[in-house]
This record gives C-alpha cells, sequence and structure tokens, in this order.
C-alpha cells in the first residue's frame, strides 16, 4: 500500500491537484478518475474531509473503500428521512451515529466524513447552542435534581420510572440515572444532597453499577434543542399563524403543537418546527473546522439525485398541507441544493469525476 501511495504522491497531476487543494483554488475538478482511484486519492487531500456521495450505496462504498486506506479516521455519516419525520429505532440508531461523529468534530479529531447529500438537506441548529446542551458531570460537582430534570427533557431525555434505553433517566430520592444518547449504557448519579457523590457505569437490564468513574458527558437525544425562551418565540409564531388560518384541520394541528410545547416542553416530531424556533440555522458543515476539504463525487448526479429527494419532500409536504397537517412554511424545513453547493464553496472544494475534461479529451486526440 505504502508502494502505491507514493507513486500517486509522485504523480504530477496529484502533485497539481494536490497544490490546488492546498493553495484554495476552489473548486477544484480532477476529472477521468476511475472508480477504484478516488478513495486513495481523497486520504490524500487534507486531514479534515467532507465526501458527497450521490446515493446511500455509493456512501457506503466510497466509505468501504477509504476505511482500507484510513481505518481509523473513516466515518459514515447517515441520512436521515426528511419526509416521513420517523421517530422509531431506527432514526433514533441514526441520531447516534450522527452525534458521535458531531462530538469527535467538536473536540478537534480530524476525520475523513463520508454522507450523501440528503444528509446535508437538514437544519440544525447553531454549533454554539448545540455545544451548550453537552453536559459534563464530575464527582465533586453542584447538581440540583429539578433544575437537571427540566434541562434533560428540554434535551430530548423521557423521564421514566426505570432507566431501560438511551433517551431515558430516572430521578429516585439522590439517584439519577440518565442514558445518554451515544453511550452504551447508562450511568448511575448518587448524591450528598446537591453534591455529586460518585458517578457509576450501570447495567440498565440488572440496573446494577459495573464500574465507577469521575466524569461522564451527556448529549442531546434530539437535533432539536432549545432553551424556554425558544419555546415562547416558537410558541408566538404558531399562534399567529393559528390566528391567520381558517382551516379547521390545521387549527385543531396547531392547538394541539402549542399545547405539547406548553405543557411538555419537547415531544417526538418537534423537529419539523425548527424554523419557528431559530432564524438562523446551520449544516453539517458549520461544525467543521475552516480547513476541512468538501469532495463531490460525480458533481452532477450528486446534483440529480438532491433534486430527486427534494421533489418528494415538496410533494409529500404540500399533501399534508392540503390535508391541514402543516403549512406552507414547512416546505422551507430543509436546505436546496444552491444552499449546499453555496456553503460547500467557502471552503477548499474538489470535484471528482469518471468523465474526462475537455481538456483531457483534447490532450489524447494529439
Amino acid at each position: 500500500m505504502e508502494i502505491i501511495t507514493k507513486c500517486l504522491e509522485n504523480n504530477p497531476e496529484i502533485k497539481q491537484l494536490k497544490k490546488a487543494v492546498t493553495d484554495h483554488t476552489s473548486p477544484v475538478l480532477a476529472s477521468g478518475m476511475a472508480e477504484g482511484q478516488k478513495a486513495h486519492i481523497a486520504t490524500l487531500l487534507g486531514k479534515t474531509k467532507l465526501i458527497i456521495a450521490s446515493s446511500p450505496l455509493k456512501a457506503q462504498q466510497l466509505y468501504s473503500d477509504i476505511s482500507y486506506f484510513d481505518k481509523t479516521s473513516a466515518v459514515l455519516y447517515p441520512p436521515k428521512d426528511i419526509i416521513f419525520y420517523s421517530a422509531d429505532i431506527k432514526s433514533r440508531e441514526i441520531i447516534k451515529t450522527r452525534f458521535e461523529i458531531l462530538s469527535r468534530l467538536m473536540s478537534g479529531e480530524e476525520l475523513t466524513v463520508v454522507t450523501t447529500v440528503e444528509a446535508l438537506l437538514d437544519r440544525l441548529v447553531p454549533r454554539r447552542v448545540f455545544e451548550s446542551f453537552i453536559l459534563t458531570l464530575r464527582t465533586g460537582g453542584e447538581l440540583k435534581t429539578d433544575d437537571f430534570a427540566k434541562r434533560l427533557v428540554l434535551m430530548g431525555y423521557e423521564r421514566c420510572d426505570s432507566v431501560e434505553g438511551p433517551g431515558q433517566f430516572a430521578v429516585r430520592g439522590g439517584i439519577v440515572d440518565v442514558f445518554s444518547s451515544i453511550a452504551d449504557n447508562a450511568v448511575r448519579i448518587e448524591l450528598w444532597g446537591d453534591e455529586i457523590d460518585s458517578i457509576r457505569i450501570m447495567d440498565s437490564l440488572s440496573q446494577r453499577s459495573v464500574e465507577n468513574v469521575t466524569q461522564v458527558t451527556l448529549y442531546p437525544i434530539s437535533e432539536l434543542i432549545y432553551e424556554d425562551d425558544r419555546i415562547n418565540k416558537a410558541v408566538d409564531g404558531l399562534k399567529r399563524s393559528l390566528k391567520a388560518t381558517r382551516n379547521t384541520k390545521l387549527q385543531e394541528t396547531l392547538e394541539e403543537v402549542i399545547e405539547r410545547l406548553e405543557n411538555e416542553k419537547y415531544f417526538s416530531g418537534v423537529e419539523k418546527y425548527i424554523n419557528w424556533f431559530y432564524d438562523e440555522t446551520a449544516q453539517l458543515l458549520d461544525y467543521m473546522p475552516e480547513n476541512t476539504v468538501v469532495i463531490f463525487d460525480e458533481p452532477n448526479r450528486v446534483r440529480e439525485h438532491c433534486e430527486n429527494i427534494l421533489g418528494e419532500f415538496t410533494q409529500s409536504i404540500e399533501a399534508r398541507i392540503a390535508a391541514g397537517q402543516m403549512m406552507k412554511e414547512h416546505l422551507d424545513t430543509v436546505y436546496g441544493y444552491e444552499d449546499i453547493l453555496s456553503r460547500a464553496l467557502r471552503q477548499r472544494t474538489v470535484l471528482f469525476s469518471a468523465l474526462l475534461s475537455n481538456t483531457h479529451r483534447s490532450e489524447e486526440r494529439r
């Protein structure tokens, strides 16, 4: 493998490509590439990379190829279902994987993130908001159970009698059990008054402690997280829409959403109201460092696939608008392809294409 890598690094065209990336010449077209070359060449371009494939299958293939050369830093960032907003076990596993990757990026790890274009359509909360909802608890620190429970609810956690799976927490006197979104096991926090006396990893099935630790970090369960003032903002906006509509079914829908926000603070499916909570939202690239290299694998196919997904999304939302389940504003709860492209071009951007450029064709004819 080292011999192949050296040969590639000494190739004049690869040197030219690397120099263009280093000099921030963007976008750079790398044409005439065989499928088997893409992964190896991608590993030579920068330390942190975002590789955008045209479909989930292509993303999986690229991830497998890149993992062969880069086992430790290659990760596959999965897309969510933007059409059905499902909250089943599969979607929770997707969010768990996404949060694991985001946490590694925000901790400064240099990763090669492979994804598909639909994963970039999601509107995310601003990075500073996400960071403010990451809780690190240490032994000897202060924890007030009432405030802590309220915080966990805003993070998407469900209060239960006993913890059995991710996203649940339980409070019993001076004992708090929490199962974080990206952890394999729950933690048990024992208090002495308002002071954290001990933190233990626990088996959620037996409810027994298995290991003592000095600190634990808890991540949100939902990708839409907010403070109380944001709930007030969303409720005010929804009330204005309620007052403006004469659609009886939509009135019922909005009244239910408003009531749940005011009483429950968080509920499954609230993510589709992100624009009512935040005027400015983020993309995946906003969670990545400024020196990230963005690689579009077959950009024409990426655009075509993205437009197909957005077409299906629009049809689905329009049907729900007609049924009084959503409003026309919901059409803007995902990004468009131009939004993704505009954000990517602020980074160092490379376009991988199997087709030869016109320049290469002219040289071949000579």
